[in-house]
C-alpha cells in the first residue's frame, strides 16, 4: 500500500492483534482445560495447536506494526504501511 499511516492508527493496530493473541490463547486454554470424552484426558491437538499458530503468526505482525511505530516516534511523521 502506498497511504500513511499514524502512530495512533498503528496503536489502534497493535491493540486489535494484542487481543487477537489474548483471545486464541484462551481458546487454546479452554481446549485443552474442557474434557473430550468421560473416558479420556486425551485432547485432539489440532484445535490447541491452530491458535497457537495464530498466536505465533500474530506477534509476527505485533512485531512489524512496532517497528512502524519506533520509526514514525523517530521521525515524527506517519509511516509507510502495509
Amino acid at each position: 500500500m502506498d497511504k500513511k499511516t499514524s502512530p495512533e492508527k498503528l496503536l489502534h493496530d497493535l491493540r486489535n492483534q494484542l487481543n487477537n493473541i489474548s483471545m486464541n490463547a484462551e481458546l487454546a486454554k479452554l481446549e485443552l482445560a474442557t474434557p473430550h470424552s468421560q473416558n479420556t484426558t486425551n485432547h485432539d491437538s489440532a484445535a490447541p495447536l491452530a491458535c497457537i499458530n495464530v498466536i505465533l503468526e500474530t506477534c509476527v505482525r505485533c512485531a512489524a506494526i512496532a517497528d512502524d511505530l519506533t520509526a514514525a516516534s523517530a521521525s515524527g511523521n506517519p509511516v509507510d504501511s502495509e
